[in-house]
């Protein structure tokens, strides 16, 4: 795993048949698994932020990480979210293709937490929120489209 900052850890994880039907099961009740696309009204304004975030970190980092000129990909990035905003963990469910894309949806994701604690009705319920979000690194580098993979939390 490479250690991204104290306490959060980015692994690869094993190959999967079908990655493009990607579902994220988890048994922890405490934890809300959502797309993040999700228009469930708890949640919604949450991720839509959350994707405005990373969208400006990554247009403003981007033009940082040099040669990159002609690389395009679409890394799909497994993220969990405690409730105070803390990144808890990052796992690359599908590469881009290029380690340097991969790295860079990585680092942009570092970047931009903490992010906003959760609104104090998901804190009510939830400890952690976990969502799939496939990155979009086009010739005008603009990392931003979202997943459209959906689970629904198990009790």
């Amino acid at each position: 795993a490479l250690a991204l900052q104290s306490g959060t850890d980015f692994t690869l994880p094993l190959p999967q048949e079908d990655q493009a039907t990607l579902l994220i099961h988890d048994d922890d009740p405490r934890q809300l698994i959502v797309s993040a696309d999700t228009r469930e009204s708890k949640i919604a304004g949450y991720l839509d932020s959350w994707k405005r975030r990373i969208e400006a970190v990554g247009d403003e980092y981007f033009p940082e990480l040099g040669d990159l000129e002609g690389l395009t990909g679409s890394p799909t990035l497994e993220v969990s979210i405690y409730a105070t905003g803390e990144l808890a963990e990052v796992i690359i469910r599908k590469s881009s293709g290029s380690a340097v894309l991969d790295q860079a949806a990585l680092d942009i994701l570092r970047r931009a937490s903490p992010f906003d604690p959760f609104p104090t009705a998901v804190r009510e319920d939830y400890d952690s929120l976990r969502f799939a979000y496939k990155w979009l690194f086009v010739e005008n580098p603009v990392p931003a489209t979202a997943s459209v993979n959906q689970s629904s939390p198990t009790s």
